[in-house]
Order: C-alpha cells, then structure tokens, then sequence
C-alpha cells in the first residue's frame, strides 16, 4: 500500500490540542508541556513512519484529550492500522472518521482512497491465503501463479514463497540469485524466515556469496524475532565465528532457544555440546535429556547418540 500524507492533517491537530489546552488552563491546569510534546512526538512518528508509534501517539493523546477520542485522529489511526495490514480495524477507524468529520476534513479524499485501498488489500491478502495453501500442499505451479503478482506488489510473505521456489527451482526453474534478491526484499520488510533463508545462503556460500557479516546480520534480524531458524543460524555463526567473535558459550545460548523453540536441530546441537562440553560444563545426562527430545521428533542421529550414551 503507498504512503499516505498523514502529515497534511496534522495541523488540524494541533488547532484542535491547542483549543483544548486554552480550555485546560482557563480551569487552571497546566497541560500545555504535555500536549506539546505529544504533538512533536505524533510528528516524528508520523516522519518516520513508524506505524507501531503513531498509534501509541494516538493513544496518549487521547488521554490528554479525550474530546479528541474520534475526529481527525481517526484518519491516522486507520492511516497507521492499514500500513501494518489490519484491515478491520483500519476500516472501522476509517468507516467513524468518514461519518464523524466526512468532507469538512483536509483528508477528505485521502480517506476515501484510503477506504479504496483496504478493499484491494483485502483481495490480495485473500489471493496470498490461496497461493500460500497451494504452496503447502506443493502445487507449486498454482502457487507462482497466485503469489507472483503479489511479489511484484511488495507483499513480503508472496516475495519469500517465490524466492524459496526459486531455489529449489519447483514451478519454473530460476537459482539462487534470483531466491537471493526476493529473500533479501521480503527480509527487508522484516519477514523472520526470509531474514533466516538470505543468511542461509551465505552461510552454505551458495553460488559464490561470500560475506560472514551478511550471516550474522540476518541471522541475528531473524532470532531476535524468535524464528527458531534464525536462533540455531545464530548459534552456528558464533560456534563457528562467522561475522562475530567465536564464542561456544554464546553459541550454546543461541542453540537453547532454538531448542526451547522445538526447533530439532537445535535440540540435537544442545545434546552434542553437553555431550562434548563446548561451552558448557560436561553433563551426559543433560545431553541424553537433549537427544531424547529430538528422537522423540523422530530424528535417527539423537537415537543413534542415545545408544552410544547407553540411552
């Protein structure tokens, strides 16, 4: 969805708080610091385009304001909300603001198209639903069909789901570079899998991508996100001190979330370090509890240790 020029409002906001204000101190209060700083804090919300803030803006200003709780500040919100794909909060911010202050607003047809927008999303995001289903149930010829159009639209899921595709060439045939651009797209909107899957190219150096920093930076992109990927790509870059300092107590820290996560490589690597006391003190019986977890997901290698460490 493009950028919309929430800004263009933002002075009926500040006539509005300031109004306000007047009134607040003619009753001898003394809100006006506060609403300022709100404002400037909107502002620079609204700059950066950090939806996630503009909202909790909003909300603080509404407490400094309730008369303000509908109004104009309903176009940022429904501004804010479709950015981060919420649809029907979007619509219902945007269906009250369209009734409450409707062609008297300066956004007036911004929120129309706004209203617009949210119908076409909804179509696409229905469309992505369906190309993402027939990817699971590997039609993948269905699948490009459906999600190629929305890759080239930016939707950051459809991006990752062509790019990995690409890579194992199913429904068309296109290779690791093309994979590389569209995980490193979808990864740059913030996609965890993508961030994980573009490390991963780097880390197998597949077709001569060689740069450890991109390992560790995506890697670690996606583990602070919680992607058990991501958490076991971290634990390898620093057993193995790929763009960070080699530390196998880090990378035992990195591999325990994974683990933790269910992700059953990670426990298999929890077992082999207790088992080989790599950043951790020895303790067979740790690593026996670790195994066992991965051989309870069926893993042959965590039986084949549980055997040797006599179960």
């Amino acid at each position: 969805m493009g950028s919309i020029n929430r800004l263009a409002v933002l002075p009926l906001i500040v006539c509005a708080l300031l109004g306000f204000a007047q009134d607040a101190r003619a009753q001898g209060l003394a809100p006006e610091l506060q609403v300022d700083l709100a404002i400037a804090a909107l502002e620079r919300a609204i700059l950066a385009e950090d939806n996630g803030e503009i909202l909790d803006r909003i909300d603080v200003l509404r407490e400094l304001a309730p008369v303000l709780a509908g109004g104009e500040l309903l176009y940022f919100e429904a501004a804010a909300l479709a950015e981060q794909g919420e649809i029907d909060e979007a619509e219902h911010a945007l269906t009250r603001f369209l009734s409450e202050v409707g062609q008297q607003s300066a956004s007036y047809d911004e929120a129309l198209s706004l209203m617009l927008d949210l119908s076409d999303l909804r179509a696409e995001l229905a469309t992505l639903d369906r190309g993402v289903a027939a990817h699971e149930r590997h039609d993948y010829d269905e699948a490009r069909r459906l999600l190629a159009p929305l890759s080239a639209k930016g939707h950051a899921e459809a991006q990752y789901r062509i790019g990995m595709m690409d890579y194992y060439g199913l429904g068309g045939s296109a290779g690791v570079r093309a994979a590389e651009r569209l995980y490193r797209l979808a990864a740059e909107q913030g996609h965890a899998r993508a961030q994980a899957s573009l490390a991963a190219l780097y880390y197998n150096q597949e077709d001569g991508l060689l740069d450890d920093d991109q390992v560790a930076h995506w890697y670690r992109l996606s583990a602070e996100q919680g992607d058990p990927m991501g958490q076991m790509g971290m634990g390898y870059a620093y057993f193995e001190g790929l763009g960070v300092p080699q530390s196998y107590e880090q990378a035992v820290q990195w591999y325990r979330r994974a683990a933790e996560n269910g992700d059953v490589q990670g426990q298999l690597a929890m077992g082999s370090m207790y088992e080989e006391g790599l950043g951790v003190a020895i303790d067979l019986a740790e690593a026996r509890r670790w195994y066992r977890m991965a051989a309870d997901q069926g893993t042959y290698f965590a039986e084949e240790a549980l055997v040797r460490l006599g179960q």
